[in-house]
C-alpha cells in the first residue's frame, strides 16, 4: 500500500501508459487531459509511477514532460493483453 493508505487506480494506470505509449513523452497537463484527470490526481498518479520506474520526469528547452520508461512500457503490453484475455473470457 503506498502512503497515507492510497492505493493507484490500475484502470488509471492503463489510461497513463497507454497515452504515453500512443503519444511518446507528453507535458503533464496534455497528459492530463488525455488520461482524463484532473492535474493533482495526474500529479500523485505520476509521483507514484516514478517512484516505481514506470515513467521518468524530462525537462528540455521546451518544458518538463513525463517520459514512459521501459518497465512502464512492459506495464502497457501487459495491461492490453490483461485486458484482451478479460475480455475474450467477458465475450464482449
Amino acid at each position: 500500500m503506498s502512503e497515507n493508505g492510497w492505493k493507484p487506480d490500475l484502470y488509471v494506470l492503463a489510461r497513463i501508459v497507454d497515452a504515453l505509449s500512443r503519444n511518446g513523452p507528453m507535458k503533464k497537463t496534455n497528459l492530463q487531459m488525455s488520461a482524463r484527470l484532473n492535474y493533482e490526481a495526474l500529479v500523485r498518479y505520476t509521483n507514484w509511477m516514478s517512484s516505481h520506474g514506470l515513467v521518468e520526469l524530462a525537462r528540455n528547452p521546451d518544458g518538463e514532460f513525463v517520459v514512459l520508461t521501459n518497465k512502464g512500457q512492459e506495464a502497457q503490453e501487459t495491461f492490453v493483453s490483461w485486458l484482451g484475455k478479460l475480455f475474450d473470457s467477458l465475450k464482449l
